[in-house]
């Protein structure tokens, strides 16, 4: 039999005897896994694609009534919403495919939260979002709009309500200045990818004095709703980093005093309005001057517009950037959705290319994106670790790792400066040797070192290092786990 004979076989068994029940990752049929891999389909995880279907493989499924997602589900075929045309609902993803000019399943990836987008728009060229149709009319309309606004920006309702809030404790004197999305690695002496959601100035603009995190429902035990379609990740998950980001901020500084959560598991300016009367925000300001109504419009708008709306005005990038509180790249990311929904007329400005020069080679590039054809990274990683001690990259003949500066500036430079600079580099990337507290014998000359001994992960190692974690991986020999530190400390 071939594979698409094998799953017809299989996946009509299994519809004859449980109907409308999904086939969940753990089903075996007659030594089958439904799920994780049947017939040379393999099943995708987060974030990656498996194999599309063939053709003729949606068509039979389409006529049995049956859909076949990257999750290996099969069901009855349901109606869904494009979000971009929410007043038209395709009676079925085969319609609705044919009308994107996509494959339904990656529809159907979309709706069960596997995929963010799927296809564009035949007339107006948008990023296509896609809902089942049940779920989108058993939303009130102003769920409706604050999901509409959401996928524009990608930003939530708390969080813009949070912004808005501190905006006008701002302009009131009460703070010095907010942050949105503050970095862990701007705070503290970690390489991680973590951000608080706002980080507030009480005296001093350039000093972050309190973190503030604004938690939905994903983020809450209690809350017994089911968010992984929504945002991607289990609840666990959810709470998990949230702890992580918590003891991170209680090592470096901060404490129950200065690392605030508000709880908000619902989208409404009232329930707003309770939370951060409830919270320990109300003893440390006067929320009696706040404009709680302004704060809901604000919440309700999308940002996308507003960019447009001041960029229509005149006001330069960085000032836009600046007055929404907005990354210097998420401006122009905005513009450029709005420019493609008719919002104004931004064109992106082709700059200069930027000539930069590898410190180990003495190497020099015309541009970010020959450096980074060089050593087969991104531009993107090369343009953020630009100027600064930390390495992209490696030499494709010596794999040793690569350091990278502006040409220009490094060309200006005296000799005794490019010395303290590379000093800096050197001083940056010493690796100390690191022991295993169960066999204090053994010392490493790095993480993939000790990670290759007890077949563990680098970075958990690191994590340990930082105190970050207690312990990570086992001991080949006795399965006891292990505790790590950096030799002599």
């Amino acid at each position: 039999m071939t594979p698409d004979e094998k799953f017809k076989h299989y996946a009509m068994i299994y519809y004859q005897e449980h109907g409308d029940l999904y086939v969940k990752l753990d089903t075996v049929i007659d030594g089958y896994r439904l799920g994780r891999k049947i017939s040379g389909y393999r099943v995708a995880k987060k974030g990656r694609e498996g194999r599309a279907l063939s053709k003729e493989m949606e068509q039979w499924l389409d006529e049995h009534g049956m859909v076949w997602d990257a999750a290996g589900r099969t069901g009855h075929v349901r109606a869904v919403v494009c979000m971009e045309e929410p007043g038209r609902i395709f009676p079925s993803m085969a319609e609705a495919s044919g009308w994107a000019g996509i494959k339904s399943g990656n529809i159907c990836c979309c709706i069960h939260g596997l995929q963010h987008s799927a296809g564009i728009h035949p007339i107006t060229g948008e990023v296509l979002h896609w809902m089942a149709a049940d779920q989108w009319e058993a939303m009130s309309k102003k769920e409706q709009e604050e999901r509409l606004n959401q996928l524009e920006d990608g930003v939530s309702y708390p969080n813009k309500f949070g912004a808005a809030f501190f905006a006008q404790l701002a302009a009131q004197g009460q703070i010095a200045d907010f942050r949105r999305e503050v970095a862990a690695s701007d705070l503290f002496p970690v390489k991680i990818n973590r951000s608080y959601d706002f980080g507030l100035s009480l005296t001093e603009p350039d000093r972050v004095d309190l973190l503030v995190e604004f938690h939905g429902g994903q983020h809450l035990a209690e809350d017994k709703r089911d968010f992984s379609g929504k945002f991607g990740r289990s609840k666990q998950e959810e709470i998990d980093n949230d702890r992580l980001k918590q003891k991170l901020a209680y090592r470096y500084g901060f404490s129950p005093r200065t690392y605030l959560v508000v709880n908000c598991r619902e989208s409404r300016m009232e329930h707003m309005v309770e939370m951060i009367g409830k919270s320990p925000l109300a003893a440390l300001f006067d929320l009696r001057g706040i404009d709680w109504e302004k704060c809901e419009r604000q919440a309700l708008d999308s940002y996308v517009k507003q960019v447009c709306a001041l960029y229509a005005q005149g006001y330069p990038l960085v000032r836009i950037a600046e007055q929404m509180k907005l990354g210097k790249c998420t401006v122009p990311r905005y513009l450029k959705r709005g420019a493609a929904a008719g919002l104004c007329g931004y064109q992106p400005v082709r700059h200069e290319q930027v000539r930069i020069i590898c410190v180990e080679t003495g190497q020099i590039f015309p541009s970010m994106a020959e450096a980074a054809r060089f050593c087969n990274i991104s531009s993107g990683n090369l343009g953020q670790i630009l100027n600064t001690p930390k390495a992209a990259g490696k030499d494709p003949q010596t794999g040793r790792l690569l350091h990278w500066q502006d040409y220009e500036s490094w060309r200006r430079k005296s000799p005794a400066e490019r010395e303290e600079i590379c000093k800096e580099i050197a001083s940056y990337c010493q690796q100390r040797p690191i022991v295993c507290q169960e066999e204090p014998g053994l010392i490493f000359e790095s993480t993939v070192k000790a990670a290759a001994w007890c077949d563990g992960d680098p970075s958990s190692i690191s994590k340990c290092l930082h105190k970050i974690y207690g312990h990570t991986g086992k001991h080949p020999v006795t399965k006891e786990p292990l505790h790590w530190s950096y030799y002599g400390a």
